[in-house]
């Protein structure tokens, strides 16, 4: 997700909320005012919010309006252009302090939006004047120091600031700048580019293979098994050559690249971001998109088919902030999906993985309980609207979109547990909405159905863990432990039709799964329909202490 840096907006994520109950009792009229128009509602027993990023145009009117169907919708309000601390310092204290008042405690969130700074120091760029770049003054190679440095005073002037005026509380920080020291940020997407990149590719290698720093990089980087023969004038250029192995995938030189760069960049974002804010707000949640955690044995390709952590070295272990974001558009592509299977042995080369709705559904599943299994980190996915089919990148396959799957998705990961998820329906000020307005209500009906469903006790509930969902498989199970001694699950089949397939037996419920010979049996299940948003699956309830649900024999 790009989001175009202006002086102040009001942008479009939405971040749901499954903690702490904002209001209890009985339901009670609700008026939030704002220099912008008001809107009153009411508010639910338990509320399950989410976190608006674009919010022009989000109403049908035209009007911004911070709740949404009775679900309460918090504002995302950037720190502004703090790149200088004196410039607009005070008017961007005064805006973020002014839209957080409007928002209850433990709904106040803010999307910092210099963080793109912290490449981009002058100061920072170790390539020569004589380097062949089109744009060649603003490479750091993998050390942003200054920019770290610039970006951490920046931070703390403006947090200060906040905190000195008495603004509320920030209780969570969105990131997003999309800057990483990836192999492809950092440099393939030079060396990828064709003959007349070459030059530009072989001066940024060779400008890290130079610096004096990157010794002590290589000593690190060679534990975690990479490999260089220096006999070679540009020995770091030809120890990623090839790019891919022979199938595509990466080489175990890139892959150990990815896993120490993903390290090295969570690092120095910490540094500049989440130290300075967090020694004036200690008890802030800040995230990061895309950041996240896989190891060896929870290891899934990406949309893209690559797959670095079926390396020891190539596997994520370090986030930016506390809370994991990994993007779960589900967007990827058929064939390198199908080899990104095959390369962790997850499904025997040649089985073909098609990209219809149930197996995008799968396929989020998965990438969930990857997140989820490999580190004790929260997983706060990334989710996009149901119609993003006119959304760029439009070369990927998008499996979800305009399916009834979309809603499995959205309840499935719910199912999971994750404190929060982020919402990606972009408006952009002035411009195109992407989004419709029956998108975002369905998306906010969602969340009354899972409140209905799990209430909001997010501390003292758990997903069931099951482990990955078999590739093969018809039917997709989530469950989560409720603090009152049941579990809710929610089951989806492959044909969308599962409320067709169960059934009332002695002891529980049966569902009869399309193409299995065997049904799969809930002990002590009460069949609690598919909901009102979503046809495809169905809602079960069995006592927490029955067997988990599994085929009969």
């Amino acid at each position: 997700m790009k989001l175009n840096a202006v002086h102040w907006s009001v942008v479009s994520a939405l971040l749901w909320s499954t903690g702490e109950c904002l209001l209890r009792g009985n339901h009670t009229n609700l008026q939030v005012v704002s220099p912008i128009p008001r809107c009153v509602g009411r508010s639910e027993e338990y509320i399950w919010y989410a976190t608006v990023q674009h919010c022009m145009d989000l109403g049908p009117d035209g009007s911004y309006c911070p709740r949404l169907n009775d679900t309460l919708f918090g504002l995302v309000y950037y720190a502004g252009n703090v790149v200088e601390p004196t410039v607009n310092l005070t008017k961007n204290v005064a805006a973020v302090k002014e839209k957080l008042a409007l928002l209850p405690d433990g709904y106040r969130i803010v999307q910092a939006q210099n963080c793109h700074k912290i490449a981009e120091h002058p100061n920072d760029n170790i390539l020569p004047k004589s380097n062949r770049c089109k744009n060649g003054t603003k490479f750091s190679g993998l050390w942003w120091d200054n920019g770290v440095k610039a970006l951490a005073a920046d931070n703390t002037a403006f947090m200060k600031a906040y905190k000195e005026a008495h603004g509320n509380v920030i209780d969570s920080v969105v990131l997003d700048p999309e800057i990483s020291l990836d192999a492809w940020s950092l440099f393939l997407n030079t060396c990828a580019g064709g003959p007349e990149q070459e030059p530009c590719c072989l001066d940024k290698l060779d400008a890290i293979q130079n610096d004096h720093r990157f010794p002590a990089v290589l000593t690190k980087l060679e534990t975690l098994g990479f490999k260089v023969d220096k006999s070679k004038p540009h020995w770091l250029h030809d120890a990623f050559i090839p790019y891919s192995d022979s199938d595509g995938g990466y080489t175990e030189n890139l892959a150990v690249w990815e896993g120490f760069a993903n390290t090295l960049t969570s690092e120095m974002y910490n540094n500049a971001v989440v130290s300075p804010i967090k020694a004036i707000y200690p008890n802030v949640n800040i995230n990061n998109y895309g950041s996240m955690t896989n190891d060896q044995q929870h290891c899934l390709p990406d949309q893209s088919g690559f797959t670095p952590c079926r390396y020891a070295g190539g596997a994520l272990s370090t986030i930016v902030g506390t809370q994991q974001a990994p993007c779960m558009y589900v967007w990827m592509q058929n064939a390198s999906v199908a080899k990104g299977l095959w390369r962790t042995n997850q499904t025997a080369q040649g089985t073909p993985f098609a990209l219809t709705g149930f197996n995008g559904l799968l396929m989020g599943v998965n990438l969930m309980r990857m997140n989820v299994l490999s580190s004790k980190f929260p997983v706060v996915p990334w989710v996009a609207y149901k119609n993003d089919t006119n959304m760029a990148p439009l070369t990927w396959l998008k499996p979800l979109a305009n399916t009834e799957f979309y809603q499995e998705h959205i309840l499935h990961l719910a199912m999971h547990n994750p404190p929060s998820m982020l919402y990606f329906n972009p408006c952009w000020a002035k411009g195109y909405c992407y989004v419709s307005w029956d998108d975002n209500l369905l998306f906010a009906n969602l969340f009354h159905e899972l409140t209905e469903m799990a209430g909001c006790t997010w501390q003292s509930r758990h997903w069931v863990p099951t482990g990955f969902a078999a590739w093969n498989t018809s039917i997709v199970m989530s469950g989560m432990a409720m603090p009152d001694g049941k579990t809710v699950w929610r089951v989806t089949t492959k044909d969308g039709k599962t409320g067709s397939h169960v059934r009332s037996v002695s002891g529980g419920i049966e569902i009869d799964v399309p193409g299995e010979k065997n049904p799969v049996i809930f002990q002590g299940g009460h069949n609690k329909g598919a909901g009102p948003n979503a046809p495809a699956g169905v809602w079960i309830e069995t006592p927490t202490s029955a067997a988990s649900p599994h085929f009969s024999q």
